[in-house]
């Protein structure tokens, strides 16, 4: 499935490495044999330069056998991320072919020529079209670490950077290029992966966090497999060998050394064939909506390898995304549940709740209470109360959404048989109108590529455009889900007699905003007097615990004055049309407010 583009790059790849040039024209040629100088030159240069000439000319030299491994590696790199943008994981335009210039010159970064050169070959992913919104830096791709791009300073420094593995810190020598950026803490549990490859010997090592992962041998069973996807992508024998070609087996690294053609066609043909998604191999901040073993049926579904059906995958990736969940109009409620008690999230994972997580910090901070010197032991004094009353807050949360659920949901039921489209339409049209009030798609890509990340000063050259093309290919997305979830709910209110589950108004919005803000002002006052009222339990020697009282009490008791500002300056957009235009885009915003 490569593309145009992609068979262009490797042909002038080939062109570059084979050193093919534009032939001259017989005019240009004649024009330069007539000069003297290059009738006297020419023979001399053929006879001093024979070796070179012939070296040129052999067929096996062609091509060097190093800048063959480096083409074939940049390949394959391409494979998998033209993989994941034909699955629409990432957008077309975010892929940026070589040759790259990398100048290093003026760093304290070793790297070997060969390196230099698979950095200028590499494809690289643009940063700023497949960075998450809320949680800058992150671009994850394979079990916690991200795309990398040699092309920025910062990321050819953080590739060289020493990390802990096994018993001692580790460093890529010269030789060694990482194929994915390494980060700071672990994926869902598991350690980060680090594709290391080695322009030498061509080979690749994997890091999992602190360990190295070695091969399974099959014909000799019995060792770990560091694959815990099961996959068997590690998996080593006579038929279908693994380790590195040119490490002979009593190599000292000869189990860790894989062979990094080999290992990155397995990591492609994993994505192919759906064993793996780079939904499941990422690890979004906020998830994906949806949980993965779906995501590989809706691409099943559309037609995924040969007739894949990228529009209509999404429409139903989105569908997914905004399913009805049998809660209906217990939705908000259920939420709220599964916040303070916990839940299964969309990987498959538990996820504990508020309320266990709040149990378990005091009974940490009580049982260790008695090993602190005096100051420590008040100020812990102070954080268990602290903490005790914020757990009363949560269960009385936890009652009034069970309360809410039994309100609305009798006898269990919250949605008839059949009336899921409804909700579902419900949902779907609640975050098409947030698009059709949303500021202009232009303004918005303006706005966001001032703010890109540090090292894209001034802002590079077709990042706005990028922007504008691919969230208008979201929104059309959006739109085609909008359209097939209406029809439907139409044409099951033509059958059954329902109607369209209303959108609330501005002033049902504003309403409900206020009646939030009312409640915390009476909550943060009652707070406040409890602080005041337990001072006494702080004797006046417990300094360090009475700071810490004064700055939750105050806190406390200021607030109400900030929740009210709110609450005048929300009352006070209610007149003016351009101005609940505002207030409406403010109330789409999770943070405006």
């Amino acid at each position: 499935m490569a593309s145009a583009a992609r068979r262009a790059w490797l042909q002038e790849r080939e062109q570059e490495a084979l050193g093919l040039a534009p032939n001259p024209s017989p005019a240009t040629l004649l024009k330069w044999l007539n000069r003297p100088y290059i009738i006297f030159a020419m023979p001399l240069a053929l006879l001093l330069g024979a070796t070179s000439i012939y070296n040129l000319i052999a067929p096996d030299s062609l091509r060097t056998t190093q800048e063959n491994r480096l083409l074939e590696v940049a390949s394959l790199m391409d494979d998998i991320y033209s993989t994941f943008a034909n699955m629409t994981f990432i957008p077309p335009t975010a892929i940026k072919r070589g040759p790259h210039h990398i100048n290093i010159t003026d760093e304290r970064c070793e790297y070997n020529a060969a390196s230099i050169r698979l950095m200028e070959l590499l494809p690289y992913i643009d940063q700023n079209e497949v960075m998450e919104k809320d949680n800058v830096y992150r671009t994850q791709w394979l079990f916690g670490s991200d795309f990398i791009d040699y092309r920025e300073p910062y990321h050819r420094q953080g590739a060289r950077g020493r990390f802990y593995s096994g018993d001692e810190w580790y460093q890529l020598d010269s030789s060694a290029v990482a194929l994915t950026l390494w980060r700071q803490g672990t994926w869902r549990r598991q350690g980060t992966w680090i594709l290391s490859y080695n322009t030498e010997w061509n080979s690749m090592s994997v890091f999992e966090g602190e360990d190295y992962i070695a091969l399974f041998n099959e014909d000799k069973p019995g060792g770990y497999d560091g694959d815990y996807t099961g996959i068997g992508i590690f998996n080593h024998s006579q038929k279908k060998p693994l380790a590195a070609r040119s490490l002979p087996q009593d190599h000292v690294d000869w189990a860790m050394c894989f062979d990094a053609p080999t290992l990155l066609r397995r990591i492609l043909e994993a994505y192919q064939s759906l064993a793996w998604t780079p939904w499941e191999t990422s690890d979004r901040k906020e998830g994906w909506g949806v949980n993965v073993t779906i995501i590989k049926d809706l691409l099943r579904n559309n037609g995924w390898l040969d007739t894949f059906d990228p529009d209509q995958f999404n429409v139903d990736f989105i569908r997914a995304k905004h399913a009805s969940s049998r809660y209906g109009p217990a939705q908000a409620a259920h939420a709220t549940l599964d916040d303070l008690e916990g839940h299964i999230d969309h990987s498959g994972h538990q996820v504990r709740g508020k309320i266990e997580n709040e149990k378990l910090g005091i009974a940490n901070f009580e049982a260790r209470l008695h090993s602190y010197p005096e100051q420590e032991y008040w100020h812990h004094i102070f954080l268990i109360q602290r903490d005790t009353w914020r757990l009363e807050v949560l269960e009385a949360q936890l009652a009034t959404a069970k309360a809410e659920i039994q309100r609305l949901c009798p006898n269990g039921e919250c949605v008839k048989p059949g009336d899921e489209i409804l909700w579902e339409f419900h949902s779907i049209e609640t975050e098409y109108q947030k698009t059709q009030r949303a500021t202009p798609l232009e303004k918005q890509c303006e706005s966001d590529a001032r703010g890109l990340i540090v090292w894209t000063e001034p802002t590079p050259p077709g990042v706005v455009e990028s922007c504008i093309t691919n969230r208008r290919r979201v929104a059309r997305w959006l739109a085609l889900a909008y359209n097939q979830t209406k029809a439907e709910a139409l044409r099951h209110c033509a059958a059954t007699g329902c109607t369209l589950l209303p959108q609330p108004t501005l002033e049902d919005r504003v309403k409900a905003v206020i009646a939030d803000f009312e409640a915390e002002i009476v909550s943060e006052r009652a707070r406040g007097a409890k602080w005041y009222e337990w001072l006494p339990n702080l004797p006046e020697y417990a300094t360090m615990a009475r700071m810490y009282h004064e700055m939750e009490a105050s806190a406390a008791v200021n607030r109400p004055w900030s929740v009210r500002e709110r609450i005048e300056w929300v009352e006070g957009m209610m007149g003016k049309e351009e101005d609940r235009r505002k207030l409406e885009r403010c109330l789409d915003e999770p943070d405006c407010l």
